[in-house]
């Protein structure tokens, strides 16, 4: 995304002063990876800024857990589990137990994949053309 904006900018005779980064909600939270992400890369960032960002995942599920307000969203709670998911698919590993009803499902579970679908080459055939799709190795 950030060469894409350096082209439009080139390709428009744009200057800029510099690369100034911001992000709101869970926009701060992917403001603050991409800041590092830059950062890692030598990238080089005026300013970052972010509002309402839960960038210590800890203290926000924490505070969520164990000191619910009113005013917390009534669909809080499902982040958690979100969270852990989210976690365990993008470092390959088990955070959450697996029940025992659910241990002979585990290991076809964990063979489960996603990978990319044959491309659409009509689009008049449907509107919903996905570009990954769940399957498993042991079908």
């Amino acid at each position: 995304m950030l060469a894409a904006s350096r082209a439009v900018l080139d390709h428009l005779k744009i200057g800029s002063a510099g690369l100034f980064l911001a992000g709101w909600s869970q926009g701060g939270f992917v403001t603050m990876a991409f800041l590092e992400k830059l950062e890692r890369a030598g990238i080089s960032v005026k300013a970052a800024a972010t509002a309402s960002a839960p960038i210590d995942i800890f203290v926000a599920l924490n505070g969520a857990l164990n000191f619910p307000r009113k005013n917390d969203a009534p669909w809080m709670t499902t982040i958690v589990i979100l969270t852990a998911f989210s976690f365990e698919n993008y470092y390959g590993t088990s955070l959450l137990p697996t029940p025992y009803s659910l241990l002979p499902y585990a290991a076809a579970a964990a063979a489960a994949t996603l990978r990319p679908r044959p491309s659409c080459r009509s689009r008049q055939r449907s509107n919903h053309c996905a570009t990954t799709s769940l399957s498993s190795s042991s079908r």
